[in-house]
């Protein structure tokens, strides 16, 4: 096969070995989805729009792939999946070509992973390429970090993971005005991410790798804790008893604490819309006035301590101490619930 000048064969490359995500797509994976379910065709289409998403949804539902494809997976599936079908099988249809890096026997991706892997998806047999070749391990990760900045789609995990590994490259701290200029975000956030990057236990990185952390407040949030904290807190299950979720585990900024809020409010409500018939409503409402009012507790907790960056720098045990009682309220309705409908049976099969 003749390969076009300024182009590299797909079977010669391999993957950047020194990514700083966790790639859960992999070229295998790409190659069995695309010639298990014909997405090759559809990546080929010239009959205008298609639905990736719908067929990434569908290869989801496949017994095969319930386990294997998680959403975020499926989300970088379908970002590869619409990527590849604006080229509609054509290589030359890319406008900004990969660049590698030579190894001799094999040449590395160094910058344009998921154009490598949207080729892979169309089956296309090359790809518009570019050889690099970097003075500094330091200058490798910053050029990589800048390519990766110009996407919109840039999980906020990968580019605390991205700046630790620049970090790392120059043997030193970054300082919060090189954090803010390479971002381009507000100096509050840049002083949090120095925060994190900080960090002394590699603990806290590790999780944030792990995505129990998907943005930068709630990994400062998290650099607040001892290492001892956050290896303790890590797994535990809002529905437990015994062990409640930790706030910030929950709740990463003050609008996932509103949205949980809301939440829980609307089990509350569906909790009592079935026991309408069966309980006494001057009890319902006292109930019901008594989980306003935690509610509210913590709503209006929150909203006074909003700091000047705009974010919620609220009291995570205060908060977390309310919202258990609001959780406890809502089982013990639940018990209730149950309870009276077992009632309400048994009187109803007597008067048989």
């Amino acid at each position: 096969m003749d390969i076009p000048v300024g182009y590299v064969a797909i079977d010669d490359l391999i993957p950047s070995q020194s990514n700083t995500r966790m790639m859960e797509i992999t070229p295998d994976l790409i190659i069995e989805i695309r010639d298990r379910f014909g997405i090759c065709k559809l990546t080929r289409s010239s009959e205008g729009d298609v639905d990736i998403d719908h067929q990434i949804s569908e290869i989801r539902k496949h017994p095969a792939y319930k386990s294997r494809i998680t959403a975020s997976l499926a989300a970088e599936l379908r970002h590869i999946g619409k990527f590849a079908c604006s080229l509609h099988g054509d290589p030359s249809n890319l406008l900004n070509p990969i660049r590698y890096i030579d190894r001799g026997d094999v040449k590395e991706v160094s910058v344009g992973n998921n154009r490598y892997l949207a080729h892979l998806l169309m089956n296309a047999p090359y790809i518009k390429a570019e050889a690099i070749a970097y003075n500094s391990e330091e200058e490798r990760v910053e050029l990589e970090l800048a390519e990766n900045l110009q996407r919109s789609d840039l999980p906020q995990k990968d580019l605390l993971l991205a700046l630790k590994l620049l970090q790392e490259s120059k043997g030193r701290s970054l300082t919060a005005t090189e954090v803010q200029t390479i971002t381009q975000k507000s100096r509050g956030n840049a002083a949090s991410i120095i925060k994190i990057l900080g960090y002394d236990d590699p603990i806290l990185f590790e999780q944030i790798r792990a995505g129990h952390y998907k943005s930068i407040h709630a990994a400062y949030k998290a650099s607040q804790l001892s290492p001892e904290q956050l290896r303790e807190n890590i797994g535990s299950d809002i529905m437990a008893a015994d062990h409640p979720t930790p706030l910030f585990k929950l709740l990463g900024s003050g609008r996932d604490m509103r949205e949980a809020l809301f939440i829980i409010n609307e089990m509350l409500g569906t909790a009592y819309r079935h026991t309408e018939v069966i309980s006494d409503p001057s009890t319902r409402q006292h109930e019901q006035d008594e989980l306003n009012a935690l509610i509210s507790d913590v709503v209006q907790h929150m909203n006074s301590v909003k700091g000047d960056d705009g974010k919620y720098n609220y009291d995570k045990k205060a908060i977390q101490l309310t919202l258990d009682k609001v959780i406890a309220k809502y089982r013990s309705l639940i018990r209730n619930f149950t309870f009276q409908v077992e009632h309400a049976r048994t009187l109803a099969e007597l008067d048989k």
